[in-house]
């Protein structure tokens, strides 16, 4: 029993210093080619070259990524009755999502007031972007983001509807990296929900960083230098996401609603627009460290209790 006692002891205090690591805001990004800074693209299409603000391939240091218009859609289950208290639903702006619920690129009718016309769309290219690296500006050293190349957002989350508002219990959220001046594409971060909190119109989603990019984000551990996500992943680490927006009203109203049906029936549908942050989040080094300890001691205490 006292080994028991000890090995618990031990596990529980390494996963406190492995949770306990400051919020690391510091973050910047490299391209691994200067060609994106070099490269300008004019309002007239034009590509002219040898621009570069510098000659490396990184970002200068930002603390948030910024959204402005994000288009947010909701879906609520209505083959329970009225959406309120108890409703499921799920969030999207997935291209598929949309065809499904006859969304292609539009659809209008009127609202469940029975009163307001409702208009639900596809997003515009500009209702799906990262707007900026903040406090970052054009003439800062951005390596060319949002000219030669940007970052696009794509999720599906489910949740319920609490006194307070919406809640999230489950879903995926991922960042991908286009470029304007080629065909490359790729996905910089995926991540899993693992919770919300909602008061008032403020709403904070949070992530676990399930893959990343190899040597494109860094971001600062507390008490240490800029670490790669994907070394950190690598590592048994477990980078974070915490986005920060405003849903208002947070309840639905019949006349934001357009009745509309899914693969699974019946659906009552809205949509809202977003302005927020999001940040990355890295666990200190040393606390990986001592967490991998604790389960190598707590491993050798069960071999001993056999």
């Amino acid at each position: 029993m006292k080994t028991n006692k000890l090995a618990l002891s031990i596990f529980a205090a390494t996963a406190m210093a492995a949770s306990a690591s400051a919020l690391a805001t510091d973050m910047y990004i490299d391209l691994g080619s200067n060609v994106y800074d070099d490269t300008v693209i004019l309002p007239n299409s034009t590509q002219i070259t040898g621009a570069a603000f510098d000659a490396d391939t990184t970002t200068s240091i930002f603390t948030e990524f910024g959204f402005s218009q994000l288009l947010a859609t909701s879906v609520y289950d209505a083959t329970m009755g009225p959406i309120g208290l108890g409703t499921t639903f799920y969030d999207t702006n997935k291209t598929s999502d949309f065809v499904a619920l006859g969304i292609n690129p539009t659809i209008s009718g009127t609202a469940l007031d029975t009163i307001t016309p409702v208009t639900l769309s596809q997003p515009l290219p500009g209702q799906v972007d990262v707007d900026n690296l903040s406090p970052l500006t054009d003439s800062d050293d951005v390596e060319g983001f949002g000219n030669t190349w940007q970052l696009t957002t794509e999720y599906f989350l489910n949740g319920v509807i609490s006194a307070s508002g919406p809640m999230y219990t489950s879903g995926s959220f991922t960042i991908t990296f286009e470029s304007l001046i080629s065909a490359s594409t790729f996905v910089a971060l995926e991540a899993s929900l693992t919770g919300s909190n909602i008061a008032g119109p403020n709403l904070d989603l949070f992530f676990e960083i399930t893959s990343a990019a190899d040597n494109f984000l860094y971001v600062k551990a507390p008490g240490s230098g800029f670490v790669d996500v994907f070394d950190m992943l690598a590592s048994g680490g477990t980078p974070t996401i915490r986005l920060d927006t405003n849903v208002n009203p947070p309840l639905p109203q019949d006349y934001q609603l357009l009745a509309l049906t899914d693969a699974n029936g019946d659906v009552a549908v809205r949509q809202t627009t977003l302005d927020g942050t999001f940040v990355v989040n890295v666990p200190e080094p040393s606390s990986i460290a001592i967490f991998g300890a604790g389960l190598l001691a707590l491993a050798g205490l069960r071999r001993k209790a056999k």
